[in-house]
């Protein structure tokens, strides 16, 4: 689905129906990894910079049959979300907006 950031997300169940199909690994990225790559420690785990640049290396790597990449679906309709989450996502969005635009302009 396309937004904003360019970010293509496929929906859950088409997600898993591609790894159950291709036997994928999966690489999950949420908001934790997201810190991590842009250079903030989380609450279990300090920033480290040798760990951003391999997260990041990895986050821009194509999926295919053998390993997908998978971030959160935030990138758009927040509305279906209650009213924490969707306060949460739009923050997370614009503090980490160059990230996100970068993701979209390697798709």
């Amino acid at each position: 689905m396309s937004n904003q950031f360019g970010v293509n997300v496929i929906d859950i169940p088409e997600t898993i129906n591609y790894v159950k199909r291709n036997k994928s690994s999966v690489a999950r990225f949420g908001d934790g990894e997201f810190d991590l790559i842009l250079g903030r420690g989380i609450p279990y785990q300090t920033f480290n910079i040798d760990l951003s640049s391999r997260l990041k290396k990895i986050l821009f790597t194509p999926s295919n049959e053998k390993l997908i990449i998978c971030v959160s679906d935030v990138f758009h309709d927040l509305d279906r979300y209650n009213d924490y989450a969707n306060s949460f996502w739009k923050q997370n969005l614009e503090q980490n907006k160059t990230l996100y635009k970068e993701m979209g302009e390697k798709n």
